[in-house]
C-alpha cells in the first residue's frame, strides 16, 4: 500500500474531509489533495503535521510500523511494543532526532528514576 492510500484510508477512518485534514495540518487543501492523489509527496517537514492531523504517526503512514487498531489480532505484549515504537517515532519526528536517540534518552531517564 502506498502512502497516498494510507493518507486517504486514515482520513476516511476518522470520518474527516480533505479540507479538515489540510486545515489541521496548516496547509492548502489543494496541496493535501495532491498528496492523496500521488501528484506530490509530502516533505519530511510536512509529513509530521499531516500525521498529527490524522492522529497517527509518520511511521504508520510510511508503513514502517503497523498501525494499531482496536480490532487488531496483535497480542497485548505486541500491541504495547507497537505503541511504544510509534510513540518513540513520533517524539523523534517532533524533536528532529533519530529514533535510536530517543530510545537512549528514555533508557537513561528510566535508569535515573530506578535509583530513586
Amino acid at each position: 500500500m502506498e502512502i497516498t492510500d494510507r493518507l486517504r484510508e486514515r482520513r476516511l477512518e476518522l470520518g474527516r474531509t480533505q479540507e479538515q485534514v489540510a486545515s489541521d495540518a496548516n496547509m492548502n487543501v489543494t496541496q493535501y489533495n495532491a498528496y492523496e492523489r500521488g501528484r506530490s509527496a509530502p516533505s519530511s517537514v510536512t509529513l509530521p503535521r499531516i500525521a498529527r492531523a490524522l492522529q497517527t504517526t509518520v511511521e504508520a503512514l510510511q508503513e514502517r510500523v503497523p498501525a494499531v487498531r482496536s480490532n487488531s489480532t496483535l497480542g497485548r505484549g505486541d500491541m504495547i511494543r507497537t505503541l511504544q515504537n510509534q510513540f518513540r517515532a513520533q517524539v523523534a519526528a517532533e524533536l528532529n532526532l533519530a529514533v535510536e536517540d530517543v530510545t537512549i534518552r528514555i533508557e537513561i531517564f528510566r535508569g535515573s528514576h530506578d535509583r530513586c
